[in-house]
């Protein structure tokens, strides 16, 4: 019986061994799968963390680009609005009148008649340089006025013309038509 015993014994012992080796092989193959869990979000952490400092940097560079890009439009507003300090804009002009001749008699008739009759007594020259007409939505059947831009080769004049134009409430009546006159300027001046 004793014999039986320790038979018994030693079976449960090997079976014992075997399955502590079981475990233990188990336990080696968990310990590998989780170093390399382990590993693996390390790299998932350092990729968020990179993709975290790209977007800092990119946001930076974007604001940065704004900054630069508000400046720049500012600068070309300031280009544009240099390039037009010599320009009035008239309004109100008749169709009629630029149909019966130039923009440059009909705006100079305009400014001797109604805004600087004084020059037309000394026959002074306003140093016109150029007009043109803007563009506008024309229905056939109606007589809109039109918008007549004028560049004047002295500033000075421009300016007479304009002070004299806002004196008189900016406002011209004749007869006919009312016309005004202003300066030109960039759309994000005006």
């Amino acid at each position: 019986m004793l014999t039986q015993i320790l038979g018994e014994l030693h079976a449960m012992k090997v079976s014992q061994e075997e399955a502590n080796r079981k475990i233990d092989y188990q336990l080696g193959q968990l310990n590998t799968n989780l170093a390399q869990l382990s590993a693996g979000a390390s790299q998932a952490k350092q990729r968020v963390s990179d993709w975290e400092d790209a977007e800092t940097r990119h946001g930076s560079a974007i604001a940065q680009m704004q900054t630069e890009l508000e400046e720049l439009q500012l600068k070309l507003d300031d280009i544009e609005n240099r390039s037009r300090c010599s320009n009035l804009r008239f309004t109100g002009i008749p169709e009629e009148f630029k149909a019966t001749s130039s923009a440059t008699k009909v705006i100079s008739d305009l400014i001797y008649k109604y805004i600087l009759p004084e020059k037309a007594t000394f026959n002074i020259d306003l140093s016109i340089m150029w007009t043109h007409r803007v563009p506008t939505v024309k229905v056939p059947t109606a007589k809109y006025p039109c918008t007549i831009l004028v560049n004047f080769g002295d500033f000075r004049i421009k300016e007479q013309v304009l002070s004299q134009a806002f004196k008189t409430k900016v406002f011209c009546t004749t007869e006919n038509f009312s016309f005004c006159a202003f300066p030109d300027m960039s759309i994000s001046a005006a």
